[in-house]
């Protein structure tokens, strides 16, 4: 599995340094979107996030307890420290008609 995630991780990272990449605009259970929770929990811009992304290593991949949802796509998880809090991180490749394009599932604190 260590390759496969090197793999993604080489594309994922490719992917956001084209600007091919968004967050997903789903809200999550508080009500809160994605840039308030950055924010709130880390005190961080959604670049600086992104940085975090570009810099994630198969060291800090972690078994997701959920089950990925799209037969089309892959989907990791990672966990890291960012401003002294970990994060939970979940990134996925998602495939476009012509394309493809990074898009961060999930960036908040640990539960």
């Amino acid at each position: 599995m260590g390759d496969k995630v090197v793999t993604f991780l080489t594309k994922a990272k490719t992917l956001i340094k084209s600007g091919k990449r968004r967050f997903s605009t789903r809200k999550y259970p508080d009500g809160k979107n994605y840039i308030d929770k950055l924010f709130e929990d880390f005190g961080i811009t959604v670049d600086v996030a992104w940085s975090h992304i570009l810099s994630l290593q198969r060291g800090e991949l972690v078994q997701d307890s959920k089950f990925n949802y799209q037969k089309d796509s892959e989907a990791y998880v990672f966990k890291r420290l960012v401003n002294n809090s970990m994060a939970y991180i979940k990134i996925k490749i998602e495939k476009q008609i012509e394309t493809e394009e990074c898009v961060c599932i999930s960036f908040h604190a640990d539960q």
